[in-house]
């Protein structure tokens, strides 16, 4: 995308449209000067809205004229007999969604915003925040192996241990815990930072399991479809009916990786689905929309979200080739940006994690990227809503071993079992 930019802008550049290009300094900010028709919108508006980032830029337009006294670049035009001053316009665009400069071992940018608060520390990669009635949250620590409560004043207790690779986390049917188990990753660490490295030595497959919060017994419901071992189960989305959606983020191992995909099952353990396969750069978070009609999907390494609209359980409706597994872009994420898990907002929106720059990022039904908050980590992972209006935001950092909160601006959307 940042190819066709660069492109499309030498373009209008060497037309004349567009004389002056400058950047601010240390600000992902393009002050320019656009030479159009005197009051045509609609010839800025096509030069503007034809960029390829353009759904990702704030902009703010100013009119300007020559100044009668500037001897330098003052060109005369003579209209109806009468000489004017060229008028010209100042664009200056600002991305939603600017580039960050990453620097080894930097988990905290400067504008991390002031609300939000650090609640727990001394996680091992925590995921799948899920807010409880209580005030607290269950989470799963991957690396640790366990699923995790933590209570209003940060203190932690153990809701069970779980080999393998506790990963997705949601409240089920009967007070129960459904949890996406990827079969565990080999890790690396340094100081401030733990990060997976790819399959875990012992890894043998993945899974779904069914975990009970108060005695902690775990049953697994599946580890295949159809014949095919589950790779890396990574997030679920209850229907509210008789199952819930999953994605399978793959394995990746040094010198190859498996597909994701996204599967239906029912809550019972008797039946599951292949819904959508192959997701090539793996299918991490999942969500519905408030009407339960669309599926979201985020892919992780190409960051793109995907859409598909629901026929029924377990059957989505597909678009044709070359969508490799019938699903529509809903947003490609522009630069160097890995999605993680998600959340839906009661508006319709979707909140991304978004790996890499250290966001999240929250995308309109419609495609647009409409709000981005800074988290003080590269790897924000995973959020979800709680409180009593659903405006509480829980965010895991994960790489830095963190548990964060603050208020969020809309409220979430109201999960089928939320207790």
């Amino acid at each position: 995308m940042k190819v066709r930019e660069k492109a499309f802008a030498l373009e209008v550049q060497r037309s004349g449209k567009w004389p002056h290009l400058w950047r601010v300094a240390k600000r992902y900010a393009n002050p320019s000067i656009f030479d159009v028709q005197d009051r045509d919108a609609d010839e800025l508006h096509g030069i503007l809205s034809s960029l390829p980032l353009f759904s990702c830029m704030d902009i703010k337009v100013t009119a300007l004229a020559k100044h009668p006294s500037d001897l330098q670049a003052c060109r005369l035009v003579t209209v109806a007999g009468r000489a004017d001053v060229a008028s010209m316009t100042r664009v200056e665009v600002g991305h939603r969604c600017p580039s960050r400069s990453i620097r080894r071992g930097t988990a905290m940018p400067d504008d991390t915003p002031s609300e939000l608060r650090i609640i727990a520390e001394g996680l091992r990669f925590p995921e799948g925040p899920v807010a409880l009635a209580d005030g607290s949250v269950a989470l799963v620590e991957i690396e640790a192996c366990t699923v995790t409560r933590i209570a209003k004043d940060g203190a932690r207790s153990v809701i069970a241990n779980v080999p393998g690779g506790p990963n997705g986390l949601a409240l089920g049917p009967d007070g129960m815990m459904v949890l996406c188990n990827n079969g565990g990753f080999a890790w690396h660490e340094e100081p401030g930072i733990l990060r997976t490295i790819g399959q875990a030595k012992d890894y043998v497959t993945g899974r779904i399991e069914r975990l009970d919060p108060q005695s902690g017994n775990i049953v697994r419901l599946y580890d295949s479809c159809d014949g095919e071992r589950l790779k890396g189960p990574n997030d679920l989305v209850f229907d509210g009916q008789e199952g819930f959606w999953f994605s399978d983020l793959g394995k990746s191992r040094a010198r190859d990786r498996d597909h994701g995909g996204v599967y239906w099952a029912a809550a019972d353990g008797s039946r599951i689905v292949e819904a959508a396969f192959p997701v090539p750069g793996g299918a991490n978070g999942i969500g519905l929309s408030p009407d339960g009609k669309v599926l979201y999907v985020a892919e992780t390494e190409t960051g793109r979200l995907w859409a598909w609209d629901i026929l029924g359980s377990g059957q989505l409706r597909k678009a044709a080739w070359p969508s490799p597994h019938g699903g529509s872009v809903l947003c490609q994420f522009p630069g160097f940006r890995r999605l993680d898990s998600l959340a839906v907002a009661a508006s319709g929106n979707i909140v991304v994690a978004t790996l890499v720059s250290g966001e999240i990022n929250t995308v309109s039904p419609s495609g647009e990227i409409v709000h981005t908050v800074r988290m003080p980590d590269l790897m924000p992972t995973n959020i979800c809503f709680g409180g009593p209006d659903l405006r509480t935001a829980y965010i895991t950092l994960s790489t830095t071993g963190r548990l964060a909160t603050m208020p969020w601006h809309e409220p979430g959307l109201a999960l089928p079992y939320a207790i």
